[in-house]
């Protein structure tokens, strides 16, 4: 019971992150961490609440010491304190995805010398999540088919062995001869191994006889994980 808050917040993390927990271990200490945290925010809420005197609740806050009850032997937590900490996990995900989204961390740590990382694990994470890029047309490269994809990525994937993208406003080309471009398409969902495809950002169009008039004038969507 006194693991819910830090469920939550683990579950909710991983839709706004994607991967986190690599194994058991991990994934049973990030949810350790996550309810520490959450109880951590309640308690801190209604520790400021309690010298406002104008909230309904600031003389009532009962929950404090709750993160110290954690580390008892016989934890014995009202059901109110884990509702409530329940309730704060939900800012907290948001507020780590955003040191995450911002590589808070890893900047600082940059900042101070003791790190070259930016943070993602993936390389491919990196290229489509903005990092020092902020290209908006990509050649998606499929190797497989033989063809080369000329457009916008506005989703994408980051788990899984597969590669999944969908591209707006796409031109597509033969990877062979003079690269003449077979069709055209608003929107093409691809899923590829990922050794299958390559990625090249803001070049120029496969085929030079695709004329600059013939793109789209409005910009594409920035780039989006689902």
């Amino acid at each position: 019971m006194l693991g819910i808050p830090g469920i939550s917040c683990y579950f909710l993390l991983k839709k706004l992150v994607g991967k986190i927990g690599a194994d058991t271990v991990e994934s049973v200490l990030s949810i350790f961490v996550l309810s520490v945290l959450s109880y951590a925010a309640s308690d801190l809420f209604f520790w400021v609440s309690h010298f406002i005197t104008w909230l309904p609740w600031g003389k009532t806050a009962d929950s404090f010491g709750s993160v110290n009850s954690l580390f008892a032997e016989s934890p014995k937590l009202a059901e109110k304190a884990v509702l409530l900490a329940t309730f704060f996990s939900v800012p907290v995900a948001w507020l780590l995805s955003w040191f995450h989204h911002k590589k808070v961390w890893n900047r600082f740590s940059q900042w101070l010398g003791i790190s070259r990382r930016f943070g993602d694990e993936d390389l491919f994470v990196l290229l489509l999540d903005g990092g020092a890029n902020q290209e908006r047309w990509y050649v998606v490269r499929d190797h497989k088919e033989d063809l080369s994809y000329y457009g916008a990525i506005v989703f994408w994937s980051d788990e899984g062995p597969d590669r999944e993208l969908i591209m707006a406003d796409v031109d597509v080309f033969s990877n062979q001869g003079e690269a003449a471009r077979l069709y055209s398409c608003k929107s093409m969902y691809i899923c590829r191994n990922r050794d299958d495809i390559s990625i090249e950002l803001d070049p120029a169009p496969p085929s030079a006889k695709l004329e600059a008039n013939e793109r789209p004038t409005e910009d594409p969507s920035a780039s989006e994980p689902v």
